[in-house]
């Protein structure tokens, strides 16, 4: 039998989880790490929706494969969820990146392809054993 301390420790507990996953979290976008805008382009359009349909996949790949029964209570499982869909969006965005995109907050999105459009645009030295 759970002991009135220990009740109130465990809705503490649940509250603070609950209110960091509804903090206002800012809209996200996906840039492409060349800097090329992808609105009003069907090719790009096209292959960013492709890739995010495979992304998707080896997300929900990853979420189900740490599927367990969850113990404990309450606080417990749910601190195992939010584990759990931290742990699938680190996937979408590894995968993501391997496919030549960023995961950037909306209001950044146009400043972040600039800077990548123009560090393309640089010519990089390469590096040499000597250097």
């Amino acid at each position: 039998m759970i002991s009135r301390g220990q009740c109130r420790e465990q809705t503490i507990w649940l509250v603070a989880l609950l209110a960091t996953g509804c903090a206002q979290q800012p809209r996200l976008t996906v840039v492409r790490l060349d800097g090329q805008p992808m609105l009003g382009n069907p090719v790009l359009t096209q292959q960013l929706d492709t890739d995010r349909l495979i992304c998707q996949g080896e997300m929900q790949k990853a979420n189900m494969s740490g599927v367990v029964i969850p113990t404990g209570g309450l606080v417990q499982q749910t601190a195992q969820e939010i584990q759990r869909d931290n742990a699938a969006s680190q996937v979408m965005t590894g995968c993501l990146a391997q496919k030549g995109y960023i995961i950037v907050p909306e209001h950044e999105a146009e400043a972040r392809a600039a800077q990548l459009r123009a560090n393309a645009a640089t010519p990089q030295k390469k590096l040499t054993s000597n250097q």
